[in-house]
């Protein structure tokens, strides 16, 4: 509404009427203005272009000119990890009026606690204690560790206010201070609700052999004027606070004691405008004014002479990417952008100004980097025509010595490797034997017999656990899987088959064979023992009866024992025969389950859920059977 629609005075108008710009500081409570003051931050907020909010920071790039605060959100975003994107940036203007995000450690002395032992001197006023902090996070006085309770244990508290309670309607909060027993504390705390001041000046004699007298005695500026100040004030006197600006002052009992008449001033015919702005240039640190982005450029003003220019003038800078900065004769800028950049400075002093250009534009570029060497092809993985085969040894160690299984241990005919990628690999157990056959299809018939030249060809591979088979990884075997290419194998050359050669073998029995050491000059087949464990009868784990026997080799097929007849049977079969075995429930209303390793019948190890199992007897083995009561 324009004032002409009102029946409101000028004054009344532009009283409710409030469009004009104010600075705030300038004068009153808010004195001095922002950016003038060591209590002053600026905190600011980020958000994408949907205002959904990402991150906040604190920043500590920014000036204040004239009367704007100048900013620098580039640097502030890439200060908390923003390098590349459009986002929004909010910011705010904070004064610390009292508190602080620090803390201090407080003692007991006496009958007063929250006594300050330690902190900040800037904060506190007082010097900063000695202490401990034990490895439990407790500070004590001193610097060494508390002896029967002394000294005693110091309180950590945080130079702040806490919200002692919050309005009903939630627009009001009262704060309350810590129990912390420092004077210029409680000070700040009373500030915060300090709307009024009284100033009470301080008088003294002064020693009238050195022309002083009486201090502290107050008197307007002069005829007709507002202006009232302390005339000859104390040392000691610290005078009116900025935050009294522009407030009203309350005399009371005030009584003229004198005046002063107004001093003739005359005109100085000795006095001359200072000289004018010298001429000066602008140079940079690169001779042909090239620069890669991200590269710092420095930026020196020089006079005619050579000299760096004076630094009691007033320097603005505009470095040509829209970029400007209030500095002095030298500064430094980094370009993040390319182009070619106008470079000038406007130079002040109090009754002239100039402005100099760099004479040739900065021609700022991306650095050339050089292109990365293409990485060299990964040579391809060793193959052979027996990979994805089972072989053994052929036992003739008469001319070339007995193979190795891994350095210093000799192979038995009885070891099985599996080739993969060339390389032979290890089967450790027999169990793990067999369920390699079972994943892989590999009946004991198809295992390839080589004599000891032709296996040692082979360079050897990581051995196989369980583990390997399962795809799980292994703490003490190789993590390589079955599909995996193997290019870091070694060979082994062979052991002797003489009583001199005892010291490069050893009797360890191979994993895969059974508990009899294998004679590598005679070839008289040991017996292995397969035995069949019939499922117990219990109720509580819901187990029922079961009936079991062997169905391979032909010719030595048996009929079922059940567990009413046998808790177990068991059979000898020579080394590396295949062997099927079969189990059924004793009821049909009972459900087979499957064979196990062991009487716990944990499901992870369940070797198959088939009643018919085959497999290669090469090494003494049991087997579970388990059956699930249906009732």
């Amino acid at each position: 509404m324009s004032q002409q629609q009102t029946k409101l005075s000028d004054k009344d108008f532009k009283l409710l009427k409030r469009e004009e710009m104010t600075v705030l500081g300038e004068s009153g409570p808010l004195h001095p203005e922002f950016g003038n003051d060591v209590q002053d931050f600026v905190k600011f907020h980020v958000y994408d272009l949907n205002d959904t909010y990402l991150k906040s920071g604190i920043s500590e790039d920014f000036n204040n000119a004239n009367d704007a605060i100048q900013l620098k959100p580039g640097n502030d975003l890439r200060k908390i990890g923003f390098t590349r994107g459009d986002y929004k940036v909010k910011y705010f203007f904070y004064r610390r009026m009292a508190g602080a995000d620090e803390v201090v450690l407080t003692k007991t002395v006496g009958d007063e606690s929250g006594k300050i032992h330690s902190g900040n001197p800037q904060l506190t006023g007082e010097a900063m204690g000695e202490f401990y902090v034990d490895e439990d996070g407790k500070v004590f006085q001193g610097e060494k560790p508390p002896v029967n309770g002394q000294p005693s244990e110091l309180d950590i508290k945080e130079y702040k206010f806490f919200i002692d309670e919050v309005s009903a309607d939630r627009k009001e909060v009262r704060l309350a201070p810590q129990m912390i027993n420092l004077d210029k504390y409680r000070d700040e705390f009373s500030s915060l609700s300090d709307e009024f001041g009284s100033y009470t000046s301080v008088k003294e004699i002064g020693s009238f052999m050195m022309g002083g007298g009486l201090t502290g005695l107050g008197k307007f500026g002069g005829i007709d004027s507002t202006g009232f100040q302390i005339d000859n004030k104390a040392n000691g006197d610290p005078g009116f606070k900025h935050k009294y600006l522009d407030g009203t002052l309350e005399v009371t009992d005030a009584f003229t004691v004198g005046y002063t008449e107004h001093t003739n001033t005359n005109e100085n015919d000795d006095w001359s405008l200072e000289d004018p702005i010298p001429t000066i240039n602008v140079e940079t640190n690169y001779d042909d004014n090239n620069v890669s982005t991200n590269s710092p450029v420095t930026f020196v003003t020089r006079r005619e002479n050579g000299n760096t220019a004076p630094t009691q003038l007033s320097y603005y800078w505009d470095f040509g990417c829209g970029h400007q900065e209030v500095g002095g004769p030298v500064i430094t800028h980094t370009y993040t952008i390319i182009g070619n950049m106008n470079v000038s400075v406007v130079i002040n002093s109090p009754n002239f100004v100039d402005t100099v250009t760099l004479d040739t534009p900065l021609r700022v570029s991306n650095p050339i980097i050089p292109p990365l060497d293409p990485a060299p092809p990964a040579p391809p993985a060793p193959s052979s025509p027996l990979d994805g085969k089972i072989i053994y040894w052929d036992g003739n160690s008469e001319t070339q010595g007995t193979p190795q299984k891994h350095s210093g241990v000799a192979v038995t005919t009885n070891t099985r490797f599996y080739v993969q990628s060339g390389h032979r690999r290890w089967i450790t157990t027999g169990y793990n034997l067999g369920l390699l056959r079972d994943i892989r299809g590999l009946s004991g018939s198809l295992d390839v017999s080589l004599y000891t030249g032709l296996m040692n060809t082979l360079p050897i591979g990581p051995p196989i656990d369980g583990l390997t088979i399962t795809g799980a990884p292994s703490p003490t075997l190789s993590d390589t899987g079955l599909d995996e290419p193997i290019t870091d194998g070694y060979l082994l050359g062979s052991v002797g088959d003489t009583a001199e050669d005892d010291d490069t073998t050893d009797d360890t029995t191979d994993d895969t064979t059974d508990d009899t050491t294998d004679d590598t000059t005679d070839d008289t087949p040991n017996f292995v023992t397969v035995t069949l464990v019939n499922s117990p009868v219990n109720m509580q784990q819901s187990l029922a009866a079961s009936k079991v026997r062997y169905s391979q080799p032909q010719g030595n097929s048996t009929t079922f024992v059940s567990t009413l007849d046998g808790a177990s049977v068991e059979q000898q079969f020579a080394p590396n025969t295949m062997v099927t075995v079969s189990g059924e429930s004793t009821h049909n209303v009972n459900n087979w389950n499957g064979w196990y390793p062991s009487p716990q019948f944990v499901l992870s190890e369940r070797i198959t859920t088939n009643n018919t199992h085959n497999f290669l007897a090469s090494d003494n083995i049991t087997l579970y059977a388990k059956v699930d009561s249906g009732q």
